[in-house]
């Protein structure tokens, strides 16, 4: 099983998500570890970056965010937390967000979602809380609550009214769902009118499928309380290639004065022989010179398990005629590299501290000897040792520069 590591002067907080060591080749193959995102890249400005943990079941349980050092360039200090817990039978139950506080060098609860479940496992109630520092406990905040038909769903927001300590409605969606496809025919969305003690109609979103179930219509219409009707606002329109890839989009706007559609926005899209999107362009429609012209563009990146692994945009520069870097995401994988036939004895084996300095400790509970190998995140071997134990052993590599590193081991049972 390959395991990321993260090589850092600054942190010593476990945030390693480690791959089980599990005989089925599926169990947490390319389950997602870390993800950055830089802001004007043309400088390398750190926004942010996130490393994520699992279970046994490959369920998420922690994601931590790292800020980023504008004036260094660099990743600084953590800035969020969030730690999920599941029931036995896998859903998702309870959700704590927290805050890094600098000052008191410790973690402060931010919020908190609670979630409910009927016999079917679907969910009934999501429960938000907020936390209060003064008093340090947590109070309501928010509320939803889902039912369930044939064919449709309704959910229901509310608000908490600390004054009056009870729920107060603040807005209503309603699902109608196609019987075969399950795909969602309309959604209209309410709003709680407290002088009428009634539900208002707001917005309805209408969707129109092809035989190849490819989404092809989409219209937004807005309720007019004066002709009490719906009115127009926005449609889109999608096209597909013969292998059902998306290829254009189109977006109006309507006209309420002419009473027709007018161009407002439109989409390209390119993907590969494997349907993976690897471009999307879009331009708005310029009223001035009757011609679309270009806004943004976004180029995706994908692993050999089509996967993706990078993400660029760009905003095009009407003065030069040229797509500028813009910021861009990076997503780093697991992998399983363990075999059906291998073993199915689990032996124990850890790193830390993770993040480190570069200096790290393995410890499992194999005495017999092995190999470690140590890769840079493009795939370079950057250090290979042979040990005669196991049990402990030490790994340095801080000779090499910050940034993510894989390690693979190599027992006479067993591959990590």
């Amino acid at each position: 099983m390959k395991k990321l590591l993260t090589k850092s002067a600054i942190y010593a907080t476990i945030t390693i998500a480690i791959c089980s060591v599990v005989q089925q080749a599926h169990s947490q193959s390319n389950c997602l570890l870390d993800s950055a995102y830089h802001s004007g890249i043309v400088n390398y400005e750190a926004g942010w970056r996130e490393y994520y943990s699992y279970n046994n079941n490959d369920s998420l349980i922690q994601t931590l965010r790292q800020s980023g050092n504008p004036a260094t360039s660099t990743w600084s200090s953590y800035s969020f937390r969030t730690t999920n817990e599941y029931a036995a039978n896998g859903n998702l139950i309870q959700k704590l967000q927290e805050h890094w506080i600098s000052a008191s060098s410790s973690w402060r609860n931010y919020s908190l979602n609670e979630y409910e479940y009927d016999e079917e496992n679907n969910l009934t109630v999501n429960l938000v809380k907020l936390w209060d520092t003064s008093l340090e406990t947590w109070n309501n905040n928010f509320k939803t609550s889902y039912s369930y038909s044939e064919n449709s769903q309704e959910k229901i927001a509310q608000s908490w009214n600390a004054t009056n300590q009870q729920w107060s409605n603040f807005e209503k969606y309603t699902y109608e769902y196609d019987a075969i496809t399950g795909d969602i025919l309309t959604e209209i969305r309410m709003d709680w009118n407290p002088a009428n003690n009634d539900w208002l109609n707001v917005n309805k979103f209408s969707s129109v499928y092809n035989d190849d179930n490819n989404l092809t219509e989409w219209l937004w219409e807005r309720w007019n309380t004066f002709s009490n009707q719906w009115d127009f606002r926005d449609e889109k329109t999608y096209h597909y290639d013969s292998s059902n890839n998306l290829e254009e989009e189109l977006h109006y706007t309507w006209d309420q004065v002419n009473l027709t559609w007018k161009n407002f926005q439109r989409n390209y899209y390119t993907s590969d022989s494997n349907g993976n999107r690897i471009e999307r362009v879009s331009q708005s429609w310029n009223t001035i010179i009757s011609d679309w012209g270009n806004i943004l563009k976004y180029i995706y990146e994908f692993n050999s398990d089509n996967l993706k692994i990078r993400e660029q945009r760009k905003n095009w520069d009407d003065i030069t005629l040229e797509w500028v870097d813009r910021n861009e995401y990076n997503w780093f994988y697991c992998a399983n590299i363990i075999s059906v036939g291998e073993t199915t004895q689990n032996p124990t084996l850890s790193f830390y501290p993770n993040p480190s300095n570069g200096l790290l400790t393995l410890t499992s509970d194999i005495i017999s000897g092995g190999t470690i190998e140590v890769f840079d995140i493009s795939g370079k071997l950057v250090q290979s040792s042979k040990v005669p134990s196991l049990l402990q052993t030490s790994i340095d590599i801080s000779n090499q520069a910050d940034g993510l590193y894989v390690v693979k081991v190599f027992s006479a049972e067993n591959v990590w």
